[in-house]
């Protein structure tokens, strides 16, 4: 017991002041009765009657985010003390008194020899919470292992005890006679210790706890059981709670309490597969009931945490999104006093929605506060301090993102978790941290990790988490850990285990595809895509397509022919999950960014996909990412799309951060589209600018300034925000800091050289001065090429000398602020061609020849940034003439060019 006596030492606190962390677990060992150990892997099917269970599916994830499996489902308190409050009150029996009291485990142990015949349903379950609140001490305090080898380890200490076993026989002898809300205690936390969900004693008290809901339903028990049935995700669970579903879902109309509402929630989530459309209408107009009659109230995080991730489970999230919203803005008051649980949960569901937008500087001020105080404890829990981390510094301004990187030694440790690298890889992606050593040492380490691991699953997570890795730091590979797979991926397709499964063989075909498109191994399993190629989803669609782009960059893509069959596949593949009715408008939004990004848009699919989204019944922050991506790289412009958009944020702008409004507004400005309610959407975008400046990038601002410049709705404080010193050195010092310093400065000199162009131009009245001057000199030296006309030029010249006049036509002319112009030609008051440029009623002409690249689809029209030149060479004074690239092409004959010449020069 000295063990346990050091650990007690160590720690200085009794189990009442714990953090119980409630997670998901699959431990190696079991025990049944008289404590004899089998093996883990449970007999399949049911055998004698008794609940047995067993890997024997998974149910797919339906959308590119990466998941984390995690649910929320402690509380203020620790969740075993909580259960401590309602199942044993401080009157209780003097056996009670005495296990509360217990300080180890010796101490439980203890009680339990000396009153062994005393000893009834609640004494067990209490002895069982008491146990489990021991071994969350115990994890939380030995960190330097991964969090289930800690709970194992635990585990298998109590296995040395007699007492242990005495327990679990008495609670097997006593079940005809126990209480359904003791028994739902006891086969919870005996889960939670590590008793295995297929041995007998949970087998027997499962069957024992369902038939007492079956005669007398209790909410809170039917919680307990579902989380231990539904530790397996497969359909056995739903068989065997089959009839306690239907009790599960009448439940809805009769919550009252916050209680049965976390209960109810906890039920649901375990049943999310099989939740239709009207149970989830039906529990949210109760969530909003709760709401309005001021029963959930913003005291209830907790509550607001589950209720948020039921609704944010992938597959219905877009259309909760204003429920979730809603939810996150209830408890905006209660965020400074979170736990690091509720804050990690509250950052999930918020990253995955990207709304509302009025609590992020709230949530990242208090996140930064609690990150302190993990720092400043004795012991440092370092998955905790790394889980926190990864979340505060996606929302952080650049300037502290610098400083992230500076100091990110503080969070490497030598003994890393599988938990704590994927945090770890979260952290380099967000922070474009630059260190081959660093990223070496890591990889080694996943290499380690990868080769003790059998869980296919969990390849796979590895497998992605080196794909996005690979494409956040362009260029990196491990070719160590590139080997591990390609080894374990061989060893499943010799044992034909691979493609039992399509997704674990679509996952592994796009690693091998972008890592190595070349080998005997990608050969092997192109002809198994293509043989299952018809249950392509969704996530295999787009994994894939980001590893033909990833290929593409690196020069490093397969041969022609067989790419184009893959393009093939994908696409028969897209259309067939198009086709279906009803599909969501963020899988369509999915699916057509999938094409995007492997460049199959050259068809009338991703039209139709694209205006099928002017229907769609609602929107959200995420869907109008989406959207601002697709039709910023197709350049499609679609009126009734973007009012769509502009009218959410109108009616919701407190919901949208600076991130998404910065997409928006410059996709305005790129198509050339004014916006409906243009007072109203414009306010809107200035306010939110304004609430989020600090935190956008100086690309982002600066991009943003300019789309409002080009609607003529720059005010006056932000022009002096940006050309005034302070914001011009912020500036230089992000630059300096950045990740991509071959392109980044570049980006953003620019856009900065043609917002001071704008201003000059437009805002006189501002005096801000022009100091692009001798950038623009060096740009177009950089810039330069030896011959800069094309054919297109070429011909279009040779039928202007014979009009104009070699004398009076100027050719490629650099103006003032930069602006290049292919032709200029003056006319006189006659309406003649001149070369008197000095007279005062002489009249110059900019002829600009225009591709059709400078044009939007669907609906034509020049794009905004050309729009822009049009306008600014106006108020230089030229009076602008367009030929366009498509009507030139479209005139055969040499005398209609010469007519089509002349109407437009005259």
């Amino acid at each position: 017991m000295k063990y346990y006596k050091y650990l007690f030492k160590k720690s200085k606190i009794s189990f009442y002041l714990n953090n119980t962390f409630s997670c998901r677990r699959n431990f190696k060992l079991l025990i049944i009765k008289k404590g004899v150990k089998v093996p883990s892997e449970p007999p399949k099917g049911f055998q004698n009657n008794q609940l047995c269970l067993s890997k024997s599916g998974y149910f797919p994830q339906t959308d590119i985010d990466e998941t984390t499996n995690i649910y929320p489902e402690s509380q203020h308190l620790p969740q075993s003390d909580n259960t401590r409050n309602k199942l044993f009150v401080s009157n209780e029996d003097s056996v009670n008194r005495e296990i509360e009291k217990c300080a180890s485990v010796e101490d439980v142990f203890k009680v339990v020899r000396i009153n062994v015949d005393r000893l009834n349903h609640r004494h067990l379950a209490h002895v069982i919470l008491a146990l489990y609140e021991l071994q969350s001490i115990f994890v939380q305090h030995y960190e330097e292992e991964d969090e289930d080898q800690a709970r194992r380890r635990f585990y298998k200490k109590l296995l040395e005890h007699n007492e242990f076993f005495i327990v679990t026989e008495k609670i097997i002898s006593q079940l005809d006679s126990s209480d359904s809300k003791y028994l739902g205690c006891i086969i919870y936390y005996l889960t939670k210790l590590g008793v295995k969900e297929s041995s007998q004693l949970i087998q027997d008290c499962a069957i024992k706890l369902r038939d007492h809901l079956l005669n007398e339903f209790s909410l809170s028990s039917a919680s307990q059981l579902l989380r231990v049935v539904f530790q397996e995700n497969s359909v056995r669970p739903y068989y065997i709670v089959s009839d306690l579903i239907p009790k599960v879902f009448q439940q809805i109309d009769s919550i009252e309490t916050v209680k049965d509402l976390e209960d109810l929630t906890n039920c649901m989530y375990r049943l999310h597969n099989i939740l239709t459309s009207d149970i989830l209408n039906n529990y949210e107009r109760k969530i909003q009931q709760l709401i309005n009659n001021k029963i959930l109230t913003e005291r209830d995080v907790q509550a607001i945490l589950k209720v948020a991730s039921l609704f944010n489970i992938p597959i219905w999230r877009h259309r909760f999104s204003a429920i979730i919203s809603k939810c996150l803005l209830l408890m905006k008051n209660s965020i400074e006093s979170c736990s690091f649980e509720e804050m990690y949960y509250l950052y999930e569901i918020f990253f995955k929605n990207q709304e509302p937008g009025d609590i992020l500087n709230i949530i990242q001020r208090s996140a930064a506060k609690l990150l302190h105080e993990i720092e400043d404890t004795p012991i440092i829990n370092h998955k905790n301090k790394l889980q926190l981390f990864s979340s505060i510094i996606y929302f952080s301004s650049p300037i502290s993102k610098a400083n992230f990187r500076q100091n990110i030694g503080q969070y490497l440790n030598g003994n890393q978790t599988l938990q704590t690298l994927i945090s770890l890889r979260k952290v380099f992606s967000y922070l474009k941290i630059s260190d081959n050593k660093l990223w070496n040492d890591y990889w080694n380490q996943m290499c380690q990790i990868l080769k003790e691991e059998k869980n296919f699953e969990k390849i796979i997570k590895l497998m992605e988490n080196y794909m996005y890795f690979s494409m956040d730091i362009y260029g990196f590979k491990h070719y160590a850990f590139e080997h591990c797979v390609f080894t374990l991926i061989q060893k499943y397709i010799n044992e034909g285990t691979l493609t039992l499964y399509p997704a674990r063989l679509f996952s592994s075909f796009s690693f091998v595809l972008m890592c190595s498109p070349h080998s005997k191994l990608f050969n092997n399993l192109m002809g198994s895509f293509v043989e299952l190629s018809s249950q392509l989803t969704i996530l295999d669609i787009f994994k894939i397509s980001y590893s033909i782009q990833y290929s593409r960059q690196k020069k490093n893509l397969v041969d022609d022919l067989i790419l184009k069959e893959i393009q093939e596949k994908l696409h028969k593949g897209t259309f067939k999950i198009f086709s279906k009715r009803n599909l969501e408008p963020t899988s369509v939004a999915l699916l057509t960014k999938s094409m995007v990004i492997r460049r199959d848009f050259c068809n009338y699919l991703i039209e139709d996909m694209l205006t099928s989204l002017k229907s769609m019944p609602r929107m959200s922050s995420k869907l109008l990412e989406y959207i601002c991506y697709n039709l910023a790289a197709t350049k499609y412009l679609i009126p009734e799309l973007l009012n769509l958009c502009t009218n959410y944020v109108i009616q919701h702008k407190g919901n949208i951060v600076g991130f998404n409004i910065e997409k928006i507004i410059c996709l305005l400005y790129e198509l050339n589209y004014h916006p409906i309610y243009d007072e109203e959407f414009f306010e809107a975008v200035i306010d939110i600018l304004i609430r989020d400046q600090e935190r956008m990038s100086g690309l982002a601002f600066i991009q943003a300034a300019l789309a409002l410049s080009f609607f003529n709705r720059l005010p006056k404080s932000l022009i002096r925000q940006i050309f005034n010193v302070e914001f011009l050195e912020k500036l230089d010092v992000e630059l300096a800091n950045c990740y991509f310093k071959d392109r980044y400065p570049l980006r953003v000199r620019h856009v900065l050289m043609e917002l001071n162009r704008a201003v000059c131009l437009e805002n006189p009245e501002y005096n801000i001065p022009w100091f692009h001057h001798k950038y623009l000199e060096e740009y177009k030296k950089n810039n330069a090429i030896d011959d800069v006309a094309t054919k297109f030029h070429l011909n279009v010249k040779g039928y202007l000398l014979g009009i104009i006049g070699e004398d009076a036509l100027l050719e490629n002319v650099t103006i003032p602020y930069g602006y290049d112009i292919d032709f200029v030609y003056h006319l006189d008051k006659n309406n003649k061609i001149t070369n008197n440029v000095d007279e005062s009623c002489t009249r110059k002409f900019a002829l600009l020849l225009k591709n059709n690249e400078d044009y939007t689809k669907m609906y034509v029209q020049l794009k905004g940034n050309h729009s822009l030149k049009n306008r600014h060479l106006e108020i230089l004074g030229y009076k602008v003439k367009i030929i366009k690239r498509n009507i030139w092409d479209n005139l055969l004959y040499a005398e209609e060019k010469k007519d089509f010449i002349n109407e437009i020069l005259f």
